[in-house]
C-alpha cells in the first residue's frame, strides 16, 4: 500500500503578541498544501494604526525562509484590503499555487506581522490540508 497521494492535515495552537514566526509542520518528503484556515479565540477589529498581517510562510530548511505559502491575510482598514476577525470563525488563506510545494525538511511556519506594537495578544489555531506527494523520507 502506497501512502503517498492521500490528503493529510497538520495543526498547532499558539498564542502571538508581537511580531513572530510560529513552526507549523514539517514536510517529510514532498507534500502540495491544499487549504488553510486560522480560528482565532477572540474577534479583533479593522484598525487604520494598530493591525497586522498573518499568512504561512516556507521557511526552508534553515529557518530563514520567506516565501508566502497562504496568505497573507490582515485586519487593516477595509480600503487597504483588511477584514475583520471573529472569534472562533474560520478565516480561510488562500494558497499560493506556484508555492504550495514543500520538499523534505522544509518547516511551514505561521507568520504574525504586527503594523504596530499596539495589537492585542492573539490565540490561534491553525489548520493545514496537504497531499503527500511523494512517499515520506
Amino acid at each position: 500500500m502506497s501512502n503517498f497521494n492521500i490528503q493529510q492535515h497538520a495543526s498547532a495552537d499558539f498564542t502571538v503578541s508581537a511580531d513572530a514566526t510560529m513552526p507549523v509542520l514539517t514536510a517529510s518528503g514532498t507534500i502540495h498544501i491544499d487549504n488553510v484556515e486560522a480560528v482565532f479565540q477572540a474577534s479583533i477589529a479593522t484598525h487604520a494604526t494598530d493591525f497586522g498581517a498573518f499568512s504561512l510562510t516556507n521557511v526552508g530548511t534553515a529557518g530563514s525562509g520567506t516565501t508566502v505559502v497562504a496568505g497573507p491575510n490582515n485586519f487593516d482598514v477595509a480600503t487597504n484590503g483588511g477584514v475583520a476577525i471573529t472569534a472562533l470563525v474560520p478565516s480561510t488563506l488562500a494558497v499560493v499555487a506556484a508555492a504550495k510545494e514543500l520538499t523534505d525538511g522544509e518547516v511551514l511556519a505561521f507568520y504574525w506581522n504586527e503594523a504596530t506594537t499596539d495589537v492585542a495578544s492573539a490565540t490561534v489555531h491553525v489548520d493545514v490540508r496537504y497531499t503527500q506527494v511523494t512517499t515520506p523520507a
